[in-house]
């Protein structure tokens, strides 16, 4: 029960850090207003919190291979900054 609390909550910030890149490509090659950073760099703590209670179910049933997932979701979240033009936190100077 406790790993797949910590799955979900891993889950959810995976797909939140997919539809912000899917937002920012749009916004960089069609126009519009990129959304805010913040909401990319608060998914953070939401995918470490989601391992740390992976791992504390990981280890209450002795299960270590259980943690593959949080591992992949971060490397998913690595993999959407390259489909980003520029790194969220700085200003992207774009010319219509």
């Amino acid at each position: 029960m406790i790993t797949t609390i910590g799955w979900m909550v891993s889950a959810t910030a995976m797909v939140g850090a997919f539809a912000f890149a899917m937002v920012w490509q749009s916004a960089f090659n069609f126009g519009g207003v990129y959304p805010p950073e913040l909401v990319y760099f608060l998914l953070w703590p939401l995918l470490a919190f989601g391992a740390i209670i992976t791992y504390s179910g990981a280890r209450t049933i002795h299960r270590p291979i259980l943690l593959l997932f949080p591992l992949a979701s971060v490397a998913i979240m690595l993999i959407t900054l390259q489909y980003m033009p520029c790194f969220p936190i700085e200003r992207c100077l774009v010319v219509p």
